[in-house]
């Protein structure tokens, strides 16, 4: 609590004290980045800035649910889907609108990701709410350049992005000026390593001297685990040739059937079966990347990844796509080692054989990971942040 006083001020702490919030996510089924930055803010302000909080979703489900439950935060589901009539539409927003006014009755509306921003943008003003915002929590996935959308960007309180790429990606297709959109850094917790206890090698019937790389994001088209698939076969072979055993463990949901088939085809073609292993979600998070001696992250576009900011607060060294993104969070001081050109198969598998190779450069850039995430990515920054956009807002500080 002490070091939550040092970093918000007590101003603030005492605005807050007993204010109702409403964060907005649009499914319970599964912990993604989005979800899993919403329940952080959520736990915060309940136990230390002493608000009263309650979710709102779209998609009930026992992944977020049974948390909710457990820490006696309140939820409500109301279905309304993103593909739908005009008049279907109109309907869910005006029941919603009442589900809001009557019923919830918050102060603040926080919603996550666009779809959720732009329901609430278009319904706040009539809900007798003081203020809500626009959180773009990605690139633009799940946005259409409406003039809808337009509508609800033009009728929030502030516009905010956890990336530079949502920024950018806002400014150029609603034709917003780039300095009314607001970048901030997800706030990621420093693990608790001491209560962790390794589980994956004795899982796996691995020796101790394997070599662990790990990927911790789900298997969909947006990510490109096809680069990463054949850098691997370059990994493997250099690392076969030395007598040495490496490991590619990925985690995530394998819902995108399409893109997992093509996956599993690609790693027989290329002999990969034996070094890489498809987890599917896991609950050892944690455990996984405390195991591992590199973190990778192959993708084509993103926003600023929860996923490299997590590793990264283990004192981690992250390999990754230098993209937008990926650059926000593991900065350029170590660039030349850290960050693959695009859709290189061969710069990615070099970067990964140096950084495993090289145990001293490895542990260099992991310390330097872990100071990056406590300055520039805490989460009592991050909140600082938000409350001070709504306290300025509602007090109309300009």
């Amino acid at each position: 609590m002490e070091k939550s006083l040092n970093t918000i001020s007590r101003t603030l702490f005492d605005y807050f004290y007993g204010k109702k919030f409403l964060i907005v996510i649009g499914t319970f089924n599964h912990m993604g980045g989005a979800e899993r930055q919403a329940v952080r803010l959520a736990l915060y302000l309940k136990e230390k800035v002493n608000t009263e909080v309650s979710f709102l979703t779209w998609t009930g489900g026992e992944a977020i649910e049974s948390i909710l439950k457990e820490v006696d935060i309140p939820f409500y589901i109301f279905p309304l889907k993103e593909i739908t009539s005009k008049w279907r539409r109109v309907l869910d927003l005006l029941g919603l609108t009442r589900l809001v006014r009557k019923e919830i009755r918050p102060d603040y509306i926080l919603p996550y990701v666009g779809f959720s921003s732009k329901i609430i943008g278009l319904i706040w003003k009539h809900t007798r709410v003081q203020y809500t915002w626009w959180n773009q929590r990605d690139e633009g996935r799940g946005l259409f350049k409406s003039k809808n959308e337009k509508r609800a960007l033009l009728n929030v309180c502030d516009i905010i992005s956890n990336s530079y790429e949502g920024q950018k990606f806002l400014s150029k297709n609603y034709d917003i000026p780039i300095d009314k959109i607001m970048v901030y850094n997800n706030g990621t917790p420093i693990p608790d390593v001491q209560n962790l206890k390794p589980v994956w090698k004795k899982r796996l019937g691995v020796d101790s001297d394997t070599r662990l790389v790990s990927m911790l994001a789900n298997v969909t088209r947006y990510k490109d685990h096809k680069t990463l698939f054949y850098a691997w076969e370059k990994v493997q072979k250099h690392f076969k040739s030395n007598g040495k055993t490496v490991k590619l463990l990925l985690a995530g949901h394998l819902n995108d059937k399409t893109t997992v088939q093509d996956l599993k085809i690609l790693g027989f073609d290329l002999n990969l079966s034996d070094s890489i292993r498809l987890l599917g979600p896991i609950t050892e998070t944690n455990e996984l990347i405390m195991e591992s001696d590199l973190v990778v992250h192959s993708s084509n576009t993103e926003g600023c990844p929860n996923a490299v900011c997590e590793a990264m607060a283990f004192g981690k060294p992250v390999v990754g796509t230098n993209i937008s993104g990926i650059r926000q969070a593991l900065g350029a001081t170590h660039e030349q080692y850290c960050l693959s050109q695009p859709n290189n198969s061969d710069d990615l598998a070099r970067k990964i054989v140096h950084l495993l190779e090289n145990s001293e450069l490895a542990i260099e850039i992991g310390k330097f990971n872990l100071v990056r995430i406590k300055k520039e990515f805490s989460i009592e920054g991050m909140i600082c942040f938000f409350l001070n956009l709504i306290y300025r807002h509602v007090n109309k500080i300009m």
